[in-house]
């Protein structure tokens, strides 16, 4: 919230008084001897944004008592709006209660009864931590510099419209608290994984051990089919060795039976032939 013109007319002792904020560049000092009116323009504020101030319950009481009527334009800008009020009261038998209008940007957004729960709405501030924070009264800057941590504490998140950054806290911690479980998870995996390396070497080097052993039963069976195939072919031969000694014994039996009958001269050459071929 940024002051930028304030315009007051029969509020206490000032009758017409006038300040424009904006003539100031940054901070300022209202100053002047006791009764001037520095209270009456902090009380004009107050009366302008809750109808009420740090030492009148009712801001109706701020109409000067020699006039019938009175008023109170305040404006300001607050994030990029610029907003005014306008109060003012009258007399008739006795003081009537204020009137007060509420403008943002030019267009009549709220009065009456509606019109401070829109101020509410945009200062975020309610009369009690306004008057402790933005606009102290006489006496009250040292009762807040004395209050407990706590109450100050309540006071400036009012003010300074923390509650939002508690909420940013409140996420990012338990996003923390989320990212960190999930770190402790891809940690226990990553140690998983490290344990499986081990397991997967060993397995490997026994793997290897188990394809030497293969190969080697592999070279040996090859040894033992070709001795295998040679034994065959040995047991074959001698198979064969004994039919044909057992056609021989035949043969020769049958020779000698043949000399002891004295063969017939007819067979004679037939029998030549024969010892021949299988003695000769």
């Amino acid at each position: 919230m940024r002051l930028k013109r304030l315009s007051l007319k029969n509020i206490n002792s000032l009758e017409d008084f006038e300040i424009d904020f904006e003539r100031f560049d940054s901070l300022f000092l209202i100053s002047g001897p006791t009764g001037s009116g520095k209270t009456t323009i902090i009380d004009a504020i107050l009366a302008a944004l809750f109808d009420r101030t740090a030492r009148l319950k009712y801001s109706k009481y701020l109409l000067n008592e020699n006039s019938s009527s009175a008023e109170i334009v305040l404006e300001f800008e607050h994030l990029g709006n610029d907003y005014k009020i306008e109060w003012s009261v009258k007399r008739r038998k006795d003081i009537q209660a204020p009137k007060r209008n509420l403008y943002k940007n030019g267009v009549l957004i709220a009065d009456k009864k509606d019109i401070q729960d829109e101020l509410k709405k945009i200062l975020k501030l309610d009369f009690e931590h306004f008057t402790k924070a933005i606009v102290l009264a006489q006496g009250e800057f040292d009762a807040f510099l004395k209050a407990s941590s706590k109450d100050k504490a309540k006071v400036l998140e009012k003010v300074l419209d923390v509650k939002k950054y508690e909420l940013i806290s409140k996420k990012v911690f338990e996003k923390y608290k989320e990212k960190l479980v999930e770190f402790e998870n891809l940690k226990e995996k990553i140690d998983l994984v490290k344990v499986d390396k081990v397991e997967l070497a060993q397995k490997e080097n026994e793997l290897n051990t188990l394809k030497k052993e293969i190969e080697d039963k592999k070279k040996r069976l090859k040894e033992r089919e070709a001795l295998l195939f040679v034994k065959r072919e040995k047991d074959k031969f001698l198979e064969s060795k004994k039919i044909v000694e057992k056609e021989i014994a035949k043969l020769t039996l049958f020779l000698d039976n043949l000399l002891k009958e004295k063969v017939e001269p007819v067979y004679q050459k037939e029998l030549e032939e024969f010892e021949r071929v299988f003695f000769d």
